[in-house]
């Protein structure tokens, strides 16, 4: 598939509504995402900052409609750079630039400023295409799309190269991306033939066997194709994260941290603010008694909220997600890598833990430092939701 192809796949998706959005049966699942993404721009905004950058300058690289505005804004950046393979996805990220410098020249915040550039990252040298062409980004961002770069060698070398290339010693390259193993691991344990569904998403694989052993799967141009919520994508490629890693290295960049996603939370959640904007974010389903049902296939789905509820009958809701949510967000890596900076002293990455590939969340991971106010939020969000 060319990136014309992918252009015309994007272009021709149609903008939800915030009330579309709020009905889909995965809302929680990308609200969960959405929250990851705050956390792990946040972080690295926070580093910078303690490096004396206070506004830093950023490239939002597969920026879409611009979805991630929004974290931008609360992060003080000073510009950015937002380009994409899609001219009309491109425009509509225009359009919500415009609408949030007009919300924080209200809040009588400072804007930063923005330029926009339609560009195939995987073809097209980037910087001849924004200006000026010599400046330098502190903060470089991809989110859930670098994978798809990887349909050859040569598109995931380009695309490496626009990324690293204007990004200042020191700077950062953050990212959630397919995880292949997990992917692979799903699909052999629990799919037939090459193929894996849930009550969410499918995956198919296409031009390889997946039961085959690990050598025999390409390192690039590996096609699967991705369904979720009813909407089938574009073809996705897998990116294994070893060979990520060696290539950004030949790029002059370290790995810094990485987690699997439906682990990252955990670096995250015990902060009170993060867990606050996590309940904000409406990142959980509040699961409540009169949610549960004698459908054995509803009970799979909820198990840890089931059990949870049934353990504990002085509590009303708890918040949680499907098995199938979290068989999703266990397909993808969150990541981040930093350009090698000789005057600074190298940085520790976070250990990657180890995980089983069927681990789902508990229904609460954490001790509840206020259950009745826990109690009070669920019943509210529920409440809502009829």
């Amino acid at each position: 598939m060319s990136s014309q192809d992918v252009a015309n796949h994007y272009n021709a998706i149609p903008n939800k509504t915030t009330e579309d959005r709020r009905s889909s049966k995965i809302i929680h699942l990308r609200n969960y995402n959405n929250w990851m993404k705050s956390m792990l721009i946040a972080r690295f905004i926070k580093r910078l900052n303690k490096k004396g950058i206070e506004r830093p300058s950023v490239l939002d690289l597969c920026c879409g409609k611009g979805g991630d505005l929004s974290k931008w804004k609360v992060s003080n950046i000073k510009e950015i750079v937002m380009t994409d393979v899609a001219a009309v996805s491109v425009e509509h990220a225009k359009d919500r630039y415009k609408e949030t410098i007009d919300r924080m020249r209200n809040e009588r915040r400072d804007p930063f400023n923005a330029q926009f550039v339609v560009a195939d990252a995987g073809k097209e040298c980037l910087a001849d295409k924004y200006e000026p062409k010599e400046r330098l980004f502190d903060l470089a961002s991809c989110m859930f799309a670098l994978h798809y770069q990887f349909a050859d060698e040569k598109r995931a070398r380009k695309m490496i190269e626009n990324i690293t290339e204007r990004l200042r010693p020191g700077g950062y390259f953050i990212g959630i991306l397919t995880d292949p193993d997990q992917i692979i691991n799903l699909v052999r344990n629990k799919g037939a033939d090459n193929k894996y569904k849930n009550e969410v998403c499918s995956v198919t694989f296409e031009n390889f066997d997946v039961h085959k052993e690990e050598s025999k799967i390409p390192l690039f141009g590996a096609k699967l194709y991705f369904a979720l919520d009813e909407v089938v994508n574009c073809p996705e490629y897998f990116a294994k994260f070893a060979l990520l890693k060696q290539m950004m290295k030949e790029n002059g960049m370290e790995l810094v941290y990485t987690k699997p996603l439906n682990e990252g939370y955990k670096d995250f959640i015990k902060k009170g603010e993060h867990f606050r904007l996590f309940k904000r974010m409406n990142a959980l389903e509040a699961f409540g008694r009169k949610e549960m049902s004698d459908s054995d296939g509803h009970r799979k789905e909820y198990s840890k909220a089931y059990s949870y509820l049934n353990e504990h009958p002085e509590q009303e809701f708890v918040g949680t997600l499907s098995r199938s949510e979290w068989e999703v967000i266990s397909m993808y890596r969150v990541f981040a890598f930093k350009k090698t900076d000789p005057n600074e002293k190298r940085e520790t990455r976070t250990p990657e833990p180890e995980i089983s590939e069927d681990e789902e969340p508990p229904a609460r991971d954490r001790k509840r430092r206020n259950q009745d106010e826990d109690d009070e939020y669920y019943k509210q969000r529920r409440q809502k939701a009829h």
